[in-house]
């Protein structure tokens, strides 16, 4: 689904499925989403949830809502596609790094490769 740059102002969207959709820059002030829309896999992406009764699982199902605008006021930002990243360079990234999603890929150069 695509709903980029929709408005949904006062809408009760009770139930309603935004499962993978890219609804980057939608509105959803004042909606009612009463905890039972899905968001699962979904770009929210500088979306205004303000005034909403979204729920920090919605928003945690999200793929992106890095610079929403959330109930609170604040700001969403990137999630980090891993957990425990800190990195020890005398370890293979492939056995230190836990990634939250398992859809990640990670590359790993070569020493042969050339940075720039």
């Amino acid at each position: 689904m695509r709903c980029i740059n929709a408005n949904f102002q006062h809408v009760n969207l009770h139930k309603t499925n935004f499962v993978c959709a890219n609804a980057r820059e939608t509105i959803f002030m004042n909606a009612n989403l009463l905890s039972t829309a899905k968001f699962v896999g979904s770009n929210l992406r500088m979306v205004t949830f303000m005034d909403t009764d979204i729920s920090i699982d919605q928003l945690h199902s999200a793929v992106s809502i890095q610079d929403a605008k959330l109930p609170s006021g604040m700001l969403g930002t990137a999630s980090s596609l891993l957990i425990h990243g800190n990195s020890d360079c005398k370890q293979s990234v492939e056995n230190i790094w836990k990634l939250s999603d398992s859809e990640s890929i990670i590359t790993v150069p070569s020493n042969n490769d050339k940075f720039h």
